[in-house]
């Protein structure tokens, strides 16, 4: 609906739906009640499928930078998803 309302003045608007990524989160995250936290997910061997691994930020930041170069200036109401196929094993 914004990319549609904003249009009218150049306005692209987008959405970047990163998957897993490589930072120190879990380090900086107060971590409680785990042990009530259980997933019984078996995931594939090579996971995820692209590459295996989680994205480094540089990654997702390459995707930041085109969106907001003249190279996307045809690309709006979008969503892109940098995940390296991880959503398509969801159902």
């Amino acid at each position: 609906m914004a990319a549609q309302e904003l249009a009218r003045w150049g306005i692209r608007v987008n959405t970047i739906c990163p998957g897993a990524i490589r930072t120190n989160i879990r380090e900086r995250t107060w971590r409680r009640n785990l042990e009530a936290v259980r997933w019984d997910v078996k995931m594939p061997e090579h996971f995820p499928p692209l590459h295996g691994r989680p994205a480094d930020p540089s990654e997702v930041a390459d995707v930041v930078v085109y969106l907001a170069s003249d190279e996307s200036s045809y690309v709006t109401g979008t969503e892109i998803y940098v995940d390296a196929g991880m959503t398509l094993l969801r159902g």
